[in-house]
């Protein structure tokens, strides 16, 4: 994990996962009914995927060579800050690319008008997102139409698994946008004249920030999304990525608590809570650890002893939680999960 050393994250990862089994094993599932017990399942699997097996992104890019790679990747992360060293030889191979929030893996497929695509390197891991790159004001895109459609079917036929997919159109200038417009059209034009849905993939401007990473993100695996958004630097996408985590995580709290549970027994609420917030602290490009969270608790009032561990830090989390009477309803776990979600998004955001 970027950021971590390996033991932190095994560390966290560790606690975090016991914590949500505690969820599990809370007498929660047996007084639920089978719809909201499946729900609930669903839910933990899709948080448990989205935080604790995050996973560098994986990213095919075909077209023409000529775009420079460094724009395709500043286009990509939205990031105004220089991209460091970018390895020499990438082409045909896949490649890591460090930032100062993560890494993503990059498999540089483009190639000349008299080339072959060579669409074997992605049997050797599967990719997350495939990108057609192509110039403004191009309307010659047969080539970068027909080398995405192939990356994704190679994709498909090799993993079972279609890839989040987009055409990004490139201007080499900040000029009028009529370019992008004719290229778009282009694009549409030739899906269209070979059978497929005009509209088969998202055709976006590279050079609009954010963007490309916005219109991927809700399509690519779970796993995956986290790192991108916090490599990325567009605050749009980080943020439309944690409204996800505290959607999903005010669900699960308030599917808890829809089965009566006394004050003392809101460890497994807060235990998501916590997750939630890392998960969070994680897309703004925070290192995934209890200090982090820590700090955002103490930002919020609660006198929290460094060094605690997450179990301790479920049970003060706690004193967050508005609660009346002596029971938790689910419609306070859920609005005072989303509260806190909101909380952290401003502050970590």
């Amino acid at each position: 994990m970027f950021g971590l050393t390996q033991n932190d994250w095994e560390n966290f990862r560790e606690a975090a996962h016991e914590m949500l089994d505690d969820v599990v094993s809370a007498k929660v599932l047996g007084g639920l009914g089978a719809d909201a017990r499946e729900e609930l399942l669903s839910d933990l699997t899709l948080i448990r995927r989205a935080v604790l097996a995050s996973e560098e992104p994986h990213i095919v890019v075909v077209g023409k060579r000529d775009i420079e790679l460094s724009d395709i990747l500043q286009g990509l992360l939205n990031n105004g800050r220089e991209l460091g060293t970018l390895p020499e030889t990438t082409h045909g191979h896949w490649a890591p690319y460090d930032f100062a929030n993560g890494r993503i893996h990059i498999l540089d497929l483009r190639r000349d008008e008299d080339e072959e695509l060579n669409t074997k390197p992605i049997g050797l891991a599967i990719p997350d997102v495939v990108i057609g790159v192509v110039k403004s004001r191009e309307e010659d895109v047969e080539l970068v139409v027909e080398d995405l459609i192939r990356a994704v079917y190679q994709a498909e036929d090799n993993y079972d698994f279609t890839p989040a997919s987009a055409i990004a159109i490139h201007r080499d200038s900040p000029s009028r946008e009529v370019g992008d417009f004719l290229t778009q059209q282009a694009v549409k034009g030739t899906f269209h004249e070979w059978g497929f849905e005009r509209h088969w993939t998202d055709v976006v401007q590279l050079n609009r920030p954010g963007a490309l990473v916005r219109t991927l993100l809700p399509e690519m695996p779970q796993e995956s999304r986290l790192v991108l958004a916090r490599v990325s630097a567009d605050p749009q996408a980080k943020r439309e990525i944690s409204d996800a985590l505290i959607r999903v995580c005010s669900s699960v709290n308030a599917t808890i608590a829809s089965v009566p549970l006394p004050i003392a027994g809101t460890v497994p609420i807060t235990s998501v809570q916590l997750v939630m917030i890392a998960g969070i602290a994680y897309v703004s490009g925070r290192e995934l650890n209890s200090r982090t969270i820590t700090e955002f608790l103490t930002a919020m009032g609660i006198n929290v002893a460094s060094g605690l561990a997450l179990r301790e830090l479920a049970r003060t989390l706690v004193q967050l939680v508005p609660f009346a009477g002596p029971f938790v309803s689910a419609a306070i776990a859920g609005k005072a999960t989303q509260a806190i979600g909101r909380s952290a998004q401003k502050y970590y955001i």
